[in-house]
């Protein structure tokens, strides 16, 4: 964001503006043409003032009031159509819907008598713009970040229709989500987005092209639909939720301490063969199972180290003996032969392996983007107890 630079109507009005400071661009500019003014967008996406909303929609976000304690300076009809057209997106993409409402409600909206200067934050130009035919661009919206607080100049304001105040209105909104979310320092893209959602082209797209268009003006993200969204505001879903996070705690204590049991039982048999009269080796240098370590109400357990994720439920090793050859009455060469030890019981293993089944069960639900975030898992959990549900995941047992 850049800072604006504003043109002085008197000594007062200098003082006042820079007392305030963390000025930023809203990259809002209207646009002049002969006597009539309009958003800039509306004229570079050539819909002037014949933009689209549906007048049929009711207010399923129930976010009259959130809209009405920002935005009532603006006048009611503003308030009135401003709900209209973000629930009209609502049934849509609700999660950029409920984008849109928080953004807005992030500021006070005001009118102004100050004039301000271009900020240069416009970039490129999207589609056929008309600016060569007698138009001419004037800064009216910029948005004060440390008070929470988004300026209109009134006198440009009040010469808008009350298409032209919508479409500013969602343009601050869009511009203000993509410089947060997706680094963008000009309105380019918010213009782009604002021509398209007004566009009388807009009542016939799909749920699916919305979001294509979405992913193209930056957003890597897989939106949820209505009835996705509706399910993780639900009861129904608060629910689950609680039952998974109950899973995750219960899982961690008892596969942690049931592990342990089984490294233990690991290494002391490795430790029993290897001090056997004739031992000579372990088949595998895997054998030697690696483990972490991790204190549950200040009792030390074992549980899989990133680098030691098999267990072996069949210890092989190796015994050699000395022959002693009769007709020489010497030693001769040694005898070898390979042996094996199963460590675990039949009940044991299978424990152990739905230990695993549960991991990868939990680790699904981790690693779904959507149910996380919904869920809030990222400020639950810590990444250890992560770590150690997906190392769980990952464990083998091997012959």
């Amino acid at each position: 964001m850049k800072l604006l630079l504003i043109l002085c109507l008197s000594t007062f009005y200098c003082l006042s503006v820079y007392a305030l400071g963390g000025w930023t661009s809203g990259g809002g500019y209207a646009a002049k043409r002969g006597n009539t003014y309009y958003l800039y967008d509306f004229v570079e996406g050539q819909l002037y003032d014949n933009i689209y909303f549906n007048q049929q929609q009711t207010d399923q976000m129930q976010i009259n009031k959130r809209l009405r304690s920002v935005m009532m300076p603006l006048g009611e009809e503003v308030v009135r159509l401003t709900n209209k057209k973000i629930n009209e997106i609502y049934i849509m993409v609700p999660e950029f819907a409920e984008m849109l409402v928080k953004t807005i409600e992030t500021y006070q909206w005001r009118t102004t008598e100050w004039q301000i200067l271009a900020a240069n934050d416009l970039g490129n130009t999207y589609g056929n713009p008309t600016s060569g035919n007698n138009i001419e661009k004037i800064p009216m919206v910029f948005r004060d970040d440390a008070k929470k607080v988004a300026w209109i100049v009134k006198d440009i304001w009040q010469k808008l229709s009350i298409n032209q105040k919508l479409g500013t209105i969602f343009h601050e909104a869009i511009y203000a989500i993509m410089a947060g979310q997706l680094d963008y320092h000009t309105s380019e893209y918010a213009r782009e987005l604002n021509i398209y959602i007004f566009d009388s082209t807009f009542q016939y797209q799909s749920i699916e092209q919305f979001m294509g268009k979405l992913h193209l003006l930056g957003w890597n993200k897989n939106w949820l639909t209505y009835d996705e969204y509706i399910y993780f505001k639900s009861n129904d879903f608060a629910k689950e939720c609680k039952t998974f996070n109950d899973q995750v705690e219960t899982f961690i204590s008892s596969t942690v301490q049931e592990y342990d049991k089984i490294y233990k039982k690991l290494d002391a048999l490795r430790t029993t063969i290897s001090r056997s009269k004739h031992f000579s080796s372990f088949h595998r240098t895997t054998d030697i199972i690696k483990a972490s370590t991790l204190y549950i109400n200040g009792v030390r357990y074992y549980y899989p180290s990133i680098d030691g994720t098999i267990i072996y439920h069949v210890i092989r090793y190796r015994t050699c003996k000395d022959t002693f050859d009769l007709r020489t009455m010497s030693k001769s060469n040694q005898k070898c032969q390979d042996e094996y030890k199963q460590p675990f019981a039949g009940k044991e293993l299978s424990s152990l392996m739905n230990y695993i089944d549960q991991a990868n069960q939990l680790i699904f639900k981790l690693n779904n983007p959507q149910f996380s975030e919904y869920c809030q898992l990222k400020n639950r959990y810590q990444e250890s107890s992560l770590e150690i549900i997906n190392r769980f995941a990952t464990l083998q047992i091997l012959n």
